[in-house]
């Protein structure tokens, strides 16, 4: 999905929210798994999102539904396609960045955040923009002193990404079963599990 489109399906969102929002897409209750006769709209939270446009990170707004159980009374939130728990990045751009590193043998974490070795910034050039302090996605470029994306989100995200039940590619071409991943992408046991199960999902393998 490219950075336009992914603004518009977040613009999409945010209107069908302010049109249509009383229906929870849900039956059951991801906490209790219990199937009330409905669940009860408990408003709305703002999230912040970032989308990569040629060179820069882009910053865009949208809004996050939130609902609450009536048999367990807890509180959840209902993620559009386009957004992950607790990442700002959209999942577009976290599975996109995931293959770059996962399909080239040689491709670093570094490499895979920059584009032409030079590191994926924010347009924001002030040294501390509140919005992305203390975000752990984020650094600061020592060439430059302006926030940029971090090659340790890249790690973290390849580890969420494995422990997810579907994960659908944003690459149209077709792509062969996982098989092991490089030894130049792990130190440890551990660690090639995780990437061998992300790899496998990127790609849709189901054997």
């Amino acid at each position: 999905m490219s950075d336009e489109r992914t603004k518009a399906a977040i613009a999409d969102h945010d209107r069908a929210l302010a049109r249509d929002g009383r229906v929870c897409p849900y039956r059951s209750c991801p906490c209790c798994h219990g199937v009330p006769k409905r669940f009860a709209r408990n408003g709305t939270r703002e999230r912040v999102f970032l989308v990569l446009t040629e060179e820069m990170v882009c910053r865009t707004t949208g809004h996050l539904a939130r609902w609450k159980c009536p048999l367990c009374k807890k509180t959840f939130t209902v993620y559009p396609d386009f957004a992950l728990p607790y990442k700002r990045y959209t999942r577009q751009e976290i599975i996109g960045l995931c293959e770059r590193y996962l399909n080239l043998e040689w491709t670093t974490y570094r490499d895979a955040v920059s584009d032409n070795g030079m590191p994926l910034f924010y347009p924001e050039k002030e040294a501390d923009p509140s919005w992305w302090k203390n975000a752990s996605e984020d650094e600061v470029d020592p060439d430059t002193d302006a926030p940029a994306l971090s090659h340790t989100a890249l790690y973290r995200w390849l580890t969420t990404l494995a422990s997810l039940d579907c994960v659908n590619p944003t690459s149209t071409e077709t792509l062969p079963s996982a098989g092991p991943v490089s030894p130049n992408k792990f130190r440890s046991e551990e660690r090639r599990q995780i990437l061998e199960a992300c790899l496998k999902l990127l790609r849709g393998d189901s054997s």
